[in-house]
């Protein structure tokens, strides 16, 4: 999808808010006073979205969010 090239339907007509201020472009962490931007890519196309955290806060999710346990992400369980 960043390539600019829809995984889903094969079109590029793929457009990002490149980690703008649109009201979705925040995420609320697990902790008081802490939001995440993030990068929305649409595929204007079939309506396809991925999203994505920019580089620099990967780190902190790593700290703060449990991990998914691979054999649970099959079945919908959720995180430990």
């Amino acid at each position: 999808m960043k390539n600019g090239v829809c995984p889903k339907c094969g079109k590029a007509d793929v457009h990002c808010n490149d980690i703008g201020w649109s009201q979705r472009s925040y995420m609320a962490l697990g902790w008081v006073g802490r939001r995440l931007k993030l990068a929305t890519y649409i595929c204007a196309a079939c309506g396809y979205l991925e999203e994505y955290v920019p580089e620099y806060d990967l780190t902190r999710v790593a700290e703060k969010w449990p991990r998914v346990d691979p054999s649970d992400a099959d079945i919908g369980l959720t995180p430990r």
